[in-house]
């Protein structure tokens, strides 16, 4: 039964088992970026690109992506940072990253709740060790 819950749970809310949830969906919640840290290698050898959606899960207090800065991967150029999000409640945002690791946080509760996020963004091809793209969880 323990083993069935979290399964149902998972099929309710994203319509998949565990193990498929969605990949490259960060939930925005409570005081918190779900996973703090993703992965994301791209899948496309004419792109280096990943496409990540923020999710805002209800309610919200409200909630800013604010990018800090982007580091290159060793030989490439570095990306510009993407446009930051304003104070949000409700729904999702997407933004298409180039290879490197990004830094962003919530401008509202960065300092109190140390609400912050990286995304790291592999070109094409790169091996990712067992259990390197992280986890996602369903939100509470």
């Amino acid at each position: 039964m323990r083993l069935l819950l979290p399964a149902l749970a998972a099929f309710v809310l994203f319509g998949c088992v565990p193990g498929d949830l969605p990949r490259n969906q960060i939930y925005v919640e409570d005081f918190d970026f779900s996973p703090p840290v993703i992965i994301g290698e791209a899948t496309d050898p004419q792109r280096d690109t990943v496409t990540f959606t923020f999710n805002w899960i209800q309610p919200s207090t409200g909630h800013t992506v604010t990018w800090d800065s982007v580091k290159a991967i060793s030989g490439m150029a570095a990306s510009d940072l993407p446009g930051n999000k304003d104070v949000t409640f409700e729904g999702n945002y997407q933004v298409t990253l180039s290879s490197g690791t990004y830094f962003y946080h919530c401008d509202l509760h960065q300092g109190a709740y140390g609400m912050s996020g990286e995304i790291i963004v592999n070109p094409y091809g790169t091996t990712q060790s067992p259990g390197a793209m992280g986890s996602v969880t369903a939100p509470q």
